[in-house]
């Protein structure tokens, strides 16, 4: 068997699986074979991780996989996808230096596609001339019609043969109507997902960028007409330096009252504290992204060769020094929002997202002192944007929200019409005893003037939750293995005990 009909059965088997594993089933123990089935492809084809940054794609995807058995949230299943998508460049190109051109060739790739299946369409000129369409003819068509006038035949004259006849097409016509277009779609984008083994070269200058990026500053020397230095340069520094210094005397006089009243004289009022957290913390990320963009601008120029560029430099690192303490400010009011409001997807992702500008901060003070490139702090950062993504996606945080919301409903608001849509992996955690229920509502309403008596009531709380249970439990005993995952079924073992 050539090379091109073993790549193509191995093309069509990997469709044929994908579908299998994804069509009418949600995710679960199959994210972890089909994981397990692209490791075993990169193999076979002789694509596995010759980089650094191929084994953390790899490794990435498998703790990816991790995060949707034992974490199982929505979240962890597009980080999954995005996981799976990054591999695809790392497929592609398997030398890869930098993991933030991943992305870029799993795009690239898609123009390849063409290509490949090209060459697997190819056949030689001996082949080609058995395939003509006389020989197909003679070998299959006729004999074919042959076989329907005599079947036709043979059932007019006997009525048993006709009835089991009929039962065959009927069954054909059975398994045709089990093929649907979901299902045809599934297979073609594993089909499309496999044929990335199968892609040998890129024709595209994202290539050509990636050999050539470097994570060294390198000087970019320009023809001046002036002898020594340019005095456009030279001023450019004495605005950055007037610049720096105003900017870091608004910061420091920021970061002072923050510290004085936000990290040591805050004192809750009872209110919605919509001003402190949600605008000042969404004012205060603008301007740490601000900061970082100011200092990327100066850190990438010619600035950086001169040699009283340690005053502007000194500048900087304490101006992003200070953007540290506006970080800490930020963890501050976050908190304070989750003391007295609860835990909810956007408090917990948003530390996340500050986990991430402090390594963005601290790269930038490294580029600074060490002179690196705009390369080395997209390698930098994409590699930890990539690795809290992927850190998130291990935990439940429906349960845990449930959990930690109820458990601490004498200090915090409980939200119903935020808990009662949570998975289905946070039921067995939620509360529905109308004694306990009261016993909330009570300390509820004499502690947030803006809770209103029996809130849970008017939006049916503890129906919807017990209709949802009833739901969830009559799905996950008509489920296959392949949905099974850590959070449901600990939920459906916990509500058979209720």
């Amino acid at each position: 068997m050539s090379n091109n009909r073993i790549a193509t059965l191995c093309l069509i088997t990997f469709g044929f699986i994908f579908q299998a594993l994804f069509y009418n089933h949600g995710m679960g123990l199959n994210t972890l074979v089909f994981t397990g089935m692209l490791t075993v492809y990169l193999f076979l084809f002789s694509k596995k991780p010759k980089s650094l940054v191929g084994f953390v794609l790899l490794g990435g995807l498998y703790i990816s996989t991790l995060g949707v058995i034992v974490g199982h949230t929505d979240y962890s299943l597009v980080i999954y996808w995005i996981c799976v998508f990054f591999l695809l460049g790392g497929i592609i190109v398997p030398f890869a230096k930098f993991m933030h051109f991943a992305p870029l060739f799993a795009l690239s790739g898609l123009s390849s596609m063409g290509g490949v299946w090209k060459k697997l369409r190819h056949k030689s000129e001996a082949n080609s001339k058995g395939s003509a369409w006389g020989v197909w003819m003679r070998f299959v068509l006729i004999p074919f019609i042959l076989v329907l006038v005599l079947m036709a035949l043979y059932a007019g004259s006997n009525a048993y043969f006709k009835e089991s006849i009929q039962k065959g097409f009927q069954l054909i016509l059975n398994v045709f109507q089990a093929v649907s277009f979901r299902r045809f779609f599934f297979g073609i984008l594993g089909i499309v997902i496999g044929s990335y083994f199968l892609i040998t070269e890129l024709h595209t200058s994202v290539l050509t960028k990636h050999q050539q990026a470097n994570t060294a500053l390198v000087r970019l020397r320009k023809n001046s007409h002036m002898r020594g230095l340019s005095k456009a340069l030279l001023r450019k520094e004495q605005v950055a330096i007037v610049f720096f210094v105003l900017i870091n005397l608004l910061a420091a006089w920021l970061n002072f009252l923050d510290i004085k009243h936000i990290w040591f004289g805050f004192k809750w009022d009872g209110g919605f504290l919509k001003e402190m957290v949600h605008e000042g913390t969404n004012m205060l990320i603008i301007a740490i992204l601000i900061s970082m963009g100011c200092a990327l601008y100066y850190l990438n120029s010619n600035l950086v060769f001169l040699k009283s560029h340690q005053k502007l430099q000194v500048l900087i690192t304490i101006w992003l020094a200070q953007n540290i303490l506006m970080i800490v400010s930020v963890v501050f009011r976050n908190t304070y929002y989750i003391q007295y409001f609860g835990l909810a997807y956007k408090r917990i992702f948003v530390y996340f997202f500050l986990a991430a500008c402090l390594v963005g901060l601290v790269s930038i003070i490294y580029k600074s002192i060490r002179f690196k490139s705009t390369t080395y702090l997209f390698a930098i950062n994409t590699l930890s944007v990539y690795g809290w993504c992927v850190l998130a996606g291990l935990f439940n945080w429906d349960a845990i929200i449930v959990r930690y919301n109820f458990a601490n409903y004498q200090s915090s608001f409980v939200h119903y019409d935020f808990l009662v849509g949570l998975n289905n992996a946070s039921l067995p955690f939620v509360v529905t005893n109308a004694d306990q229920l009261k016993q909330i509502d009570s300390v509820q309403t004499e502690r947030f003037r803006f809770s209103t008596r029996e809130s849970y009531n008017e939006i049916n709380f503890s129906q919807r939750i017990d209709n949802r249970k009833r739901y969830f439990m009559e799905i996950w005993e008509e489920s296959n293995w392949l949905d099974w995952n850590v959070p449901e079924a600990k939920a459906y073992n916990l509500l058979k005990q209720q």
